[in-house]
């Protein structure tokens, strides 16, 4: 093997690797936080007695089919394929904020949901910043659709830290964040 093909598979290996650093922490792990906590604002605006009949594709040891059964329709694939078809097209009412202390990046929403004021703070408003939001969103259904649609069938006491961290890993666990400013902290 030569030095040039060291050094493409050298070169290759290490976009690999960036490509995939990339996709866990920073933005990324803010849009993540930007979809979950959409999706679990769309389930809440669903009143909870609406419902939606599902066939039983099973039969009966007697050979029929059993009947239609209802599901919540508000955690229903049906609604949350629907919430994720459309949930990208609204990253513009978002902005980006870092918290000048730690570095954090998040997205925060420029007007409230109940229409009271909002207070923003160290924000970066832009068509480019909608529009980088938007790119990661549909990146980031795209790399999670199914775990999604599965995970918000159940409710979560804590589906942002939860679903980012632990099935998309998306975002760092609080262990590895302080493993990281430990090692900072040693150079």
């Amino acid at each position: 093997m030569g030095f040039v093909d060291l050094f493409y598979i050298t070169l290759i290996s290490g976009l690999i690797g960036s490509s995939i650093a990339a996709r866990k922490g920073g933005k990324y792990c803010a849009a993540c936080h930007v979809v979950v906590e959409e999706i679990e604002y769309e389930i809440s605006k669903v009143d909870p007695k609406k419902v939606l009949e599902v066939d039983g594709f099973r039969i009966d040891p007697q050979g029929n089919q059993m009947k239609r059964r209802t599901v919540p329709y508000a955690r229903s694939e049906t609604h949350l394929t629907e919430i994720t078809e459309e949930l990208c097209e609204r990253m513009n009412q978002y902005a980006l904020s870092t918290d000048k202390k730690t570095g954090e990046v998040k997205y925060v929403l420029t007007k409230s949901r109940d229409g009271n004021p909002v207070t923003l703070e160290n924000v970066s408003m832009s068509s480019q910043t909608a529009d980088e939001l938007r790119n990661l969103c549909n990146a980031f259904i795209e790399d999670n659709d199914e775990n999604m649609v599965e995970y918000f069938k159940q409710k979560h006491d804590d589906p942002k830290n939860d679903f980012c961290q632990n099935i998309a890993e998306a975002c760092d666990s609080e262990e590895e964040e302080e493993d990281e400013d430990e090692a900072k902290d040693e150079l």
